[in-house]
């Protein structure tokens, strides 16, 4: 009972399904409940210390934030996001320290990603989406646009995606059904194409080629993933009038040929010129506030109102988040989480999940090109669930090394 409660907190919170705060409190506090009467002995010294290196870490955060609002008293909704979530996080820490589980973490990791992956193909179909998404909300520039797309229970569809490419790796080679693992991830590569997010497509290309490098099967598996490409190019060129008539293929022709003439230096799409002109506004700003770089800004509505007015950009969303931890946060949180995740790529270099290094791998792509699909990563919780796998991957591995 103890591990379906933790792998509902996992689930609900990954999800962010209705009512996701009341869900994941009431089931740490059954699972609290049940452990103190368990006479089960766990002993994980090395995993609860890390927990609570975690924990201080989350209590640094929040105490940053609500230190600039009582200071500023300027709370925003993006304020709120931010402290639900970290606080949220933290209960799960704190129910996970308790009880150590991977068990439960796995499954509702793995619960999380399918569920997502499904609805989101759900809304597509339908042409829907869920009241919680941006498309629905009248104070936005998008409700009701022609040009839906798929956000599951997330506002913005970057975010959802974002949770879900960044465990597919881990989510694909734990599942054992070879057929369903590759049904999730062309499901997931299909997303990333509707969205038309190119970090998203570019990293599930990666961990494509990846894939096959790693395969241990030899020549024979090696074949069956290019005729699985092969396949999957076909039916994509024999769908192309279809994709053509909804404006899919135009978007993701645009969106490619834009991101070329960027790096060419010969134009580029709407998306990368934003993107550019919000990396070079911030590294601007920092260097007109260096006083601010040790400590950072702590609240975001604080630095969005300092940053909108200095700058004449459509949003001050970081989309990047070495960025965004060092503006928010200061030098000081974003060298320790750096540490953080560089000592557990170190520690898990010999770690696999069916004959892969799934761990290493999954933190090269976090710190690397999956750090820009986001417009944050502290403010959802991918990132807090992240984290905590990494405290568990080592500890709970049998003999052979498999999770």
């Amino acid at each position: 009972m103890i591990y379906i409660m933790q792998s509902i907190m996992i689930f609900a919170f990954l999800t962010k399904i209705p009512l996701t705060s009341i869900i994941v409190v009431s089931a740490s506090v059954i699972s609290l409940i049940l452990s103190s009467v368990s006479h089960d002995v766990i002993s994980i010294k090395k995993v609860r210390i890390k927990l609570c290196i975690l924990i201080l870490f989350l209590f640094i955060l929040l105490i940053r934030i609500l230190a600039n609002l009582a200071l500023f008293d300027n709370l925003s909704q993006s304020d709120l996001d931010y402290i639900i979530t970290i606080s949220l996080a933290m209960v799960i820490y704190i129910t996970f320290l308790v009880r150590p589980n991977p068990v439960a973490l796995k499954y509702g990791i793995l619960s999380a990603v399918i569920f997502t992956i499904v609805l989101a193909l759900i809304e597509y179909i339908l042409h829907v989406n869920t009241g919680s998404s941006r498309f629905e909300d009248p104070t936005n520039m998008f409700y009701l646009s022609d040009n839906r797309v798929p956000t599951a229970f997330y506002y913005n569809e970057n975010d959802m995606l974002y949770f879900i490419i960044l465990f597919i790796p881990f989510v694909c080679q734990t599942i054992k059904n070879n057929i369903l693992s590759k049904a999730i991830f062309i499901s997931a590569f299909l997303l990333a194409l509707i969205i038309t997010s190119k970090a998203a497509i570019i990293t599930m290309c990666i961990y494509f080629l990846w894939n096959i490098y790693n395969e241990p099967k030899g020549k024979s598996i090696f074949i069956a993933y290019i005729s699985l490409a092969f396949l999957f190019l076909i039916i994509l060129l024999l769908s192309w009038n279809y994709l053509s008539s909804t404006g899919l293929a135009e978007k993701v022709l645009y969106r490619f040929s834009g991101l070329i003439d960027f790096l060419s230096g010969t134009g580029g799409d709407n998306s990368s010129n934003e993107r550019f002109e919000i990396y070079t506004s911030v590294f601007s700003f920092l260097a007109n506030n260096i006083d601010m770089i040790f400590f950072g800004f702590g609240s975001f509505s604080y630095y969005e109102s300092v940053f909108l007015r200095e700058y004449s950009l459509r949003i001050a969303d970081f989309h990047n988040m070495h960025l965004e931890l060092l503006t928010l946060f200061g030098s000081f949180v974003y060298v320790f989480i750096l540490i953080f995740i560089l000592r557990r790529y170190i520690e898990l270099k010999s770690i696999y999940i069916n004959g892969r290094r799934v761990f290493n791998f999954m933190i090269v792509s976090f710190c690397s090109i999956m750090s820009i699909i986001s417009s944050s990563i502290v403010k959802y919780p991918s990132f807090y669930v992240f984290l905590l796998l990494l405290v568990f991957a080592r500890k709970y591995m049998d003999k052979k090394n498999e999770f």
